[in-house]
């Protein structure tokens, strides 16, 4: 498979990248100082931690809403379910999984392929 685009990343000095390994530093060096500041102004403009995403009180994780973990504006940042909350019955959905996944799936580039007619309808 040699130039395939499917071949799995490399390091700089050579070498695969491990499964589930990004260059991101991990999520706690990525957060500001004053993070703590961030979540407590969260739940003072929303008491009842109502998600953002499907309007369910009883959010845990502090989403940012535009998707971008380096807009640390309190109006980027709101409530979400996470699975913690599917696990202890507080949500039926992952609201922050079900997100993710649609921002991914919004930024993949998609196919321009004209429609085809279905060969038993030619």
């Amino acid at each position: 498979m040699y130039g395939s685009p499917y071949a799995p990343p490399q390091q700089p000095g050579g070498g695969r990248i491990p499964f589930g390994r990004s260059n991101l530093p991990p999520r706690a060096e990525r957060l500001p100082d004053n993070w703590d500041e961030l979540r407590a102004d969260a739940l003072a403009r929303n008491p009842q931690r109502v998600c953002h995403w499907c309007c369910k009180p009883g959010g845990t994780d502090l989403d940012h809403k535009d998707g971008n973990w380096e807009n640390n504006s309190p109006e980027n940042l709101d409530w979400i379910h996470s699975w913690r909350d599917v696990k202890a019955g507080r949500s039926k959905v992952n609201c922050h999984s079900k997100k993710t996944g649609a921002e991914g799936a919004a930024a993949r580039p998609r196919l321009n392929r004209p429609d085809e007619v279905h060969p038993a309808l030619r």
